[in-house]
């Protein structure tokens, strides 16, 4: 058992399944549990390997002859120079076979949900310099060669529509596998279709004539 910090256990625990009901193997590193599948966990660039964890909470293998260090994933999926490899559900600790793909650069980046102050991703407060002026809503959103974006009242139900106009942003550009929804119900049928039928721009001028906003 190797005991430095940031190394691993390589005895596995014992066999467990995740919600799909695939069984997994964990090798504990630096006291973390990190996920394995068994055909990964026995593997000899693996197993033989001494794992660390770095600052940012991705997992490296280092061989203990060459010195060399690679991120787990990549070895795993046998990624090939200039691929990136994500991890589906953003756990970097999660290095199952099934949680990995290779991914663009674009790709890998949308795959994140940065905190704001409003609660939903790719939502944010625009604040007028005047005070008399009330402060708005608004979801951007970039497919890399445009920028759209949607602008609401600042009241519980703008949110709601400045939220959901940035998913529909995501799902009109076919993002949406990478990119995760406020409101993940609308990467179903028939929500999806909905959705994108849906003239936001009408109710929100519908809503504030009504001023249910």
């Amino acid at each position: 058992m190797e005991s430095a910090k940031g190394r691993s256990n390589r005895q596995p625990n014992k066999m467990k399944t995740n919600k799909k009901k695939q069984e997994y193997l964990i090798r504990k590193v630096a006291g973390k549990d990190v996920k394995l599948d068994a055909k990964a966990f026995y593997n000899p660039k693996i197993l033989n390997a001494t794992l660390i964890i770095s600052k940012a909470g991705q997992v490296f293998a280092r061989d203990k002859k060459t010195r060399k260090t690679t991120a787990l994933a990549r070895i795993i999926l046998k990624a090939k120079k200039g691929q990136l490899v994500d991890h589906r559900n953003r756990d970097p600790l999660d290095n199952q076979k099934s949680n990995l793909r290779i991914a663009t650069h674009r790709q890998n980046m949308l795959n994140r949900i940065l905190k704001n102050s409003t609660g939903f991703i790719g939502v944010s407060v625009k604040r007028k310099k005047s005070k008399n002026c009330k402060p708005t809503y608004y979801a951007r959103y970039s497919n890399g060669s445009k920028i759209v974006s949607f602008y609401s009242p600042y009241t519980p139900n703008g949110l709601i529509l400045a939220a959901m106009a940035r998913d529909k942003f995501v799902i009109e550009n076919k993002d949406e596998q990478y990119a995760p929804l406020n409101f993940p119900i609308f990467k179903k049928e028939p929500f999806k279709t909905i959705l994108l039928k849906s003239d936001l721009y009408e109710m929100r001028e519908r809503n504030r004539k009504s001023k249910t906003l």
